[in-house]
């Protein structure tokens, strides 16, 4: 049994306080703090049919105590996490525009996934997972429409 004054080697483990990114190891406080006041910040809405999206969630925390009351009672939700967000061709990533950490905005007016963000130091790392799985998709697409194609017309 820990006594008192020594660490507990049972609890949680704490998120460090600086921010996201390759340098980083989570979602510092202060940059929570900083999204949930909107300093220096982002808001970003993607529809369904969007040609930006975000893809990935890595670093997730979620929010607990003051942090989580504060949030709520700004109109946002109580899950941060570091996204990559894409310019897309039917969904498919094809250029990465950023890497942010996102907190989804509750409710909105729009017909759409509302986001306030704070762009981040590239994690090149989570760029090159999703540029790997999305290329290698679309190429076996292409490879199977060629080979259909192939296959039809030689009838």
């Amino acid at each position: 049994m820990a006594q008192p004054g020594e660490a507990n080697p049972y609890a949680p483990p704490r998120a460090p306080t600086e921010e996201a990114g390759p340098a980083g190891k989570g979602i510092g406080d202060d940059l929570v703090r900083r999204l949930i006041a909107g300093d220096g910040t982002e808001e970003i809405a993607v529809a369904d049919v969007s040609d930006n999206l975000f893809y990935g969630k890595k670093n997730c925390r979620r929010l607990e105590g003051t942090l989580a009351q504060q949030a709520e009672a700004a109109g946002l939700r109580t899950d941060v996490y570091q996204a990559v967000y894409w310019w897309c061709i039917m969904s498919v990533p094809v250029v990465p525009r950023g890497v942010y950490v996102v907190i989804e905005v509750a409710q909105n007016d729009y017909a759409a996934d509302c986001y306030r963000v704070a762009r981040v130091a590239w994690d090149v790392q989570q760029v090159r997972v999703h540029a790997t799985f999305a290329w290698a998709s679309l190429l076996m697409l292409v490879s199977i429409i060629g080979s259909a194609y192939v296959a039809m017309t030689r009838r």
